[in-house]
C-alpha cells in the first residue's frame, strides 16, 4: 500500500516566483546571473502561455529581466 502525506504544501510554479503578471511593457527587475538560466525559461514559458515577450539582458554580475510586449 502507499503511504498518504498529508500538509505538504505544493511548491511554487516557477514564474510564480517572478513578477510577471504584474509587469506592463517597459517594467524590469533584477534576476542574480546564477539564476539567469531559471529566469530565461520562466520567462519563456510564462511569455508564450499568455502571450506577452520578455528580454533578459546582462549587466555585470546581475541581469535584468524586461517586459518587451
Amino acid at each position: 500500500m502507499i503511504k498518504i502525506d498529508k500538509g505538504i504544501p505544493l511548491p511554487a510554479h516557477k514564474y510564480l516566483k517572478y513578477p510577471f503578471m504584474f509587469m506592463e511593457v517597459g517594467d524590469s527587475f533584477v534576476v542574480d546571473a546564477p539564476k539567469r538560466a531559471n529566469a530565461a525559461a520562466a520567462c519563456c514559458d510564462y511569455g508564450r502561455r499568455h502571450g506577452k515577450k520578455f528580454s533578459l539582458r546582462n549587466m555585470g554580475d546581475h541581469c535584468r529581466c524586461f517586459r518587451i510586449a
